[in-house]
């Protein structure tokens, strides 16, 4: 079993005696957080007893070990959904922060690996961002992101942008420094961001997906999701709700599906 549990979370029912303590014990010696499952009945199979778990318990932290007790039962489906809430809880917290990831002040060097999906072309002060964000990493740790490429490389928002623009007038073109989806398309500009930040060794990646895109909305939700994503907030759609904007939701709706969606991963340590 050597390694095979290591950093591992096992749950082990019927742990506060004979073999499912030994079961326990094992595990924690070989490197897992244990849960240790025992309704500590009596031999007769009545009552219930936190003893013979947490003395498990106490064994293992004796020997340097992590465990927790629970007396619930298994024999109750609900149970299970509540024994693994509390392993998570209690080896695996997860925490979710609303912030700014600018400006919050993160626990300094926790985390081996900072992920963002299609987020990070948003900064207003890319550089100032990852830098931040670097402060929460451990110096062994990696950043790891997606981001979309150039937008003529990204027919996905082509075809709904440019049924929109027969009703809508045109945006505004971004500048270059500007955050928006394809603010990161140049390499050269990341590398530079990320220079600034305190990164290093760049690793950019492309690839290609085909995406079969299945809307159940009405056509004329799908129009003002389009004109909404795409508009500025002072643009509104001339067309009020009438034919004109249903057909433009039919042709955008229908050109959707299965386009090709390319983003760009990148990854960094």
């Amino acid at each position: 079993m050597a390694g095979m549990v290591e950093d591992k979370v096992a749950i082990v029912t019927g742990a506060g005696r004979g073999i499912g303590r030994g079961i326990a014990l094992l595990m924690a010696a070989e490197g897992a957080r244990v849960v240790v499952c025992d309704i500590g009945a009596s031999l007769e199979g009545a009552g219930t007893d936190i003893g013979p778990a947490q003395s498990v318990v106490a064994e293992i932290k004796q020997a340097g070990g992590e465990a927790i007790a629970s007396t619930l039962s298994i024999a109750e489906l609900a149970n299970a959904d509540k024994i693994v809430r509390a392993a998570l809880d209690a080896f695996a917290p997860v925490k979710f922060v609303r912030a700014d990831a600018t400006t919050y002040r993160f626990d300094s060097a926790a985390f081996d690996l900072l992920f963002s999906r299609f987020g990070v072309m948003f900064f207003a002060e890319p550089a100032r961002a990852f830098a931040n964000l670097r402060t929460a990493l451990k110096p062994s740790g990696r950043l790891a992101f997606a981001c979309w490429r150039k937008f003529d490389e990204n027919p996905w928002l082509q075809v709904p942008l440019y049924a929109a623009l027969e009703h809508v007038p045109p945006l505004p073109r971004p500048g270059p420094e500007d955050p928006g989806p394809f603010s990161f398309a140049s390499e050269q500009r990341v590398h530079r961001i990320l220079a600034d930040a305190g990164f290093q060794s760049a690793i950019f990646g492309a690839r290609d997906y085909r995406a079969a895109i299945l809307c159940y909305a009405r056509t004329l939700d799908i129009h003002s999701l389009i004109v909404g994503m795409l508009s500025p907030p002072s643009v509104h759609s001339p067309g009020g709700g009438g034919g004109e904007d249903q057909r433009l939701a039919r042709n955008a709706a229908k050109s959707f599906f299965s386009c090709s969606v390319k983003p760009m991963l990148k990854r960094w340590s």
